[in-house]
């Protein structure tokens, strides 16, 4: 499973927070090509992964995804430029 930081997860809710979500709307993680993934606004579907923060949807993702990434970690950096999602795999030994 995705691990996704407390940081992280209160990026996704405040970015939830200030778009104008339809209900039951939040991020989903999704691969875009190889080795590429990205981030859209969308609604859980049957069989995804969820994560959620104060009892709030906040990320999801498909099987796939979700097996691609197990073991990973999507941190979140805030900069005074910004900010910015970062996914981290442990390197192997």
């Amino acid at each position: 499973m995705l691990v996704v930081t407390e940081r992280a997860a209160q990026a996704l809710k405040a970015i939830l927070d200030r778009i104008d979500t339809q209900h039951g709307e939040c991020v989903r993680l999704a691969t875009i090509g190889h080795d590429r993934v990205g981030l859209t606004v969308d609604v859980e579907r049957h069989g995804d992964e969820v994560v959620t923060h104060e009892d709030q949807i906040v990320l999801v993702l498909d099987r796939e995804t979700a097996r691609e990434l197990d073991g990973v970690t999507l941190k979140y950096k805030h900069t005074g430029e910004g900010g910015g999602f970062t996914l981290l795999r442990k390197a192997k030994k």
